[in-house]
């Protein structure tokens, strides 16, 4: 039985983002659902304090080369070996080959999935990514653009991949849980205002910048911009710079990164997305399932969620006029907004239903393991 299978989680990341974060939260929604579970990850490293929080088990591990490291390969087979694990889902493309290396010394039987959640426009097709495109198992990826990208790019066999969409709880989002006055209580927040929010780490592809511009640029009365993310200290130095010099510092809350997620949506009005690239965003989806009305770009794998003016807005990348222009629409248009936000959360239930996604990525892992087996043998 498919329950039985042990699956190991491997990923050597010392930051923590979507990518960190849906590695941890994949591995406690294996053990939910009857799995033997590993997650592979570095030590007190934001990942470890995630995963103690989510009583995932842990081993600890690290390499001196991302890509070729012969002797922990080796230590990592002997891991796959002691777990008997039938399948390795990777989460750092620079780490495929030492999951390949260390089933080729030590664990013949183990399926290497790639759970691929970064885009990548590189073409690879050099002899060393044609032998991990050959040999991977499988690769998993939450939008279709993706996919093409893969068979534009490398040699994989098309049915290696699998197009499989995040898959939330939906009900831990749901506005009917919340009080949006408590909500924004606890966060510091007007409960007269309307407030745009943005929680996601500082960051130059995230683009708080453009939105910052184009708050500025829409001069809506009653309302505050929320931002709120951890990231890189210099770009968010950056931000803080750009609101005083455009004196809107009344106007701009800016907190710290919360594992509250749910409740920080339900504090807000109405969610924008500003990245410049985005593979396929988490949060996105979690505001939908938050009933929330969206506002981001035509990017990556945005356009699959969001529709516009069906169940959101977009606009074009770094284009503060258009985004000021949809800030300012939306303001004025409460009925847009409900029916923005009613929408949003019936996709979210629809499509990103955790138990709908789970079943998909969990029979991804049985084919896979299923093909190893028949390969080896």
């Amino acid at each position: 039985m498919l329950n039985k299978f042990s699956i190991l989680f491997f990923c050597l990341s010392d930051s923590f983002g979507g990518l960190e974060m849906q590695m941890v939260n994949k591995s406690r929604e294996a053990m939910d659902s009857g799995y033997l579970v590993l997650l592979v990850i570095i030590k007190n490293s934001p990942m470890d304090d995630y995963a103690q929080k989510l009583n995932v088990p842990c081993k600890y591990f690290k390499m001196w080369f991302d890509y070729i490291d012969v002797f922990n390969s080796y230590k990592l087979g002997a891991i796959f070996e002691e777990f008997r694990a039938n399948i390795c889902i990777v989460g750092l493309s620079r780490h495929i080959s030492a999951a390949l290396l260390a089933r080729k010394l030590k664990s013949q039987d183990t399926a290497v999935i790639f759970m691929q959640q970064m885009q990548s426009g590189l073409n690879k097709v050099d002899f060393f990514h044609n032998y991990i495109y050959r040999n991977i198992d499988s690769i998993i990826v939450p939008a279709d653009f993706m996919k093409k990208q893969l068979l534009e790019t490398t040699v994989i066999d098309p049915e290696k991949i699998n197009v499989v969409r995040y898959g939330i709880d939906t009900d831990k989002f749901n506005p009917k849980n919340f009080n949006k006055n408590v909500s924004k209580s606890r966060f510091g927040l007007n409960l007269d205002k309307l407030i745009f929010g943005m929680p996601a780490r500082f960051d130059e592809i995230k683009d708080q910048l453009t939105l910052v511009r184009a708050f500025h640029k829409a001069k809506i009365k009653n309302s505050i911009l929320l931002l709120a993310g951890d990231g890189h200290i210099n770009y968010k130095m950056r931000v803080k710079k750009e609101i005083n010099t455009l004196g809107i510092g009344k106007k701009v809350v800016i907190i710290d990164f919360t594992l509250d997620f749910a409740e920080l949506l339900n504090a807000i009005d109405v969610y924008i997305l500003p990245s410049q690239t985005e593979t396929f965003s988490l949060a996105l989806i979690q505001a939908m399932a938050a009933g929330l009305p969206i506002i981001a770009t035509n990017e990556g794998g945005t356009p699959e969620a969001i529709h516009h003016l069906k169940n959101g807005l977009l606009f074009k990348a770094r284009d503060v006029d258009e985004l000021s222009d949809l800030l300012v629409q939306i303001s004025n248009d409460r009925e847009l907004r409900e029916r923005l936000a009613t929408q949003a959360l019936y996709d979210a239930n629809l499509i990103y239903n955790i138990d709908i996604q789970n079943e998909k990525f969990f029979k991804v892992c049985k084919n896979s393991f299923e093909k190893r087996i028949w390969l080896v043998v």
